[in-house]
């Protein structure tokens, strides 16, 4: 039964069981003495407190559990019970929801997060925050969404979104966002073949340009690439 008396130390050990021993103590003196103290009292207080702090971890850890389970709400129910700040609430919620690409989930706990700064100024801030990392994780279809909920025309959000996919050297995202944004097929190809030669990529570049169906369309980004 060593194990018992391992446990026994470690309870032994905890500050809190350190506490209710001396409070006990010295009611027990008390009694002996014949000196009447409120130390049922003092113990009962103290007892109060702990069992507070104990709940207050408590919701923490339950709040943590929902998080990793992806129950946001209930996680953030949890977290603001359990002793911590609303920046420390809100760096978990959003770390979480940045690392599962939750974009719409991102935008409304962004949205929430910072309603002292005004209604339609935390919406549109979330919307741009959203559709920029988007871009920066390459969902490009989501960030021509949230794009659009920021405002910008689908035409032009589909040329924003083209011009960040071949900049990623993402060619095959480029073209189909130009064509998107309104570029005749054989632009969006020539486009696509002269990004690709300015960022030295000579194999995509040959391939695009071999795409092109128009020679108006092929010399012209052959007279463009002589300059």
């Amino acid at each position: 039964m060593a194990w018992i008396a391992v446990i026994e130390g470690m309870c032994a050990a905890l500050p809190i069981v350190d506490k209710i021993i001396e409070l006990g103590e010295k009611f027990t003196t008390s009694q002996k003495t014949g000196s009447p103290a409120d130390y049922d009292g003092d113990v009962k207080d103290y007892l109060s407190g702990i069992s507070d702090q104990i709940t207050v971890l408590d919701n923490r850890s339950k709040g943590q559990i929902k998080l990793e389970n992806g129950k946001v709400g209930d996680a953030y129910y949890f977290l603001s019970r359990g002793g911590l700040d609303m920046s420390d609430i809100a760096d978990l919620i959003l770390a979480y929801l940045l690392k599962h690409k939750l974009f719409g989930d991102l935008y409304f706990w962004l949205h929430k997060f910072h309603k002292d700064e005004g209604e339609d100024n935390a919406k549109n801030e979330a919307r741009r925050f959203v559709y920029t990392f988007c871009l920066a994780v390459k969902s490009y279809g989501d960030a021509y969404y949230w794009m659009q909920e920021f405002g910008h025309l689908k035409k032009d959000a589909a040329e924003e979104v083209a011009v960040e996919a071949v900049k990623n050297k993402d060619y095959g995202d480029g073209y189909y966002w130009y064509v998107e944004s309104g570029y005749p097929d054989d632009v969006a190809r020539q486009t696509v073949a002269r990004k690709a030669y300015e960022k030295d990529d000579k194999d995509d570049y040959h391939w695009w340009n071999n795409q092109i169906v128009d020679p108006k369309l092929k010399l012209e980004l052959a007279l463009f690439l002589l300059k």
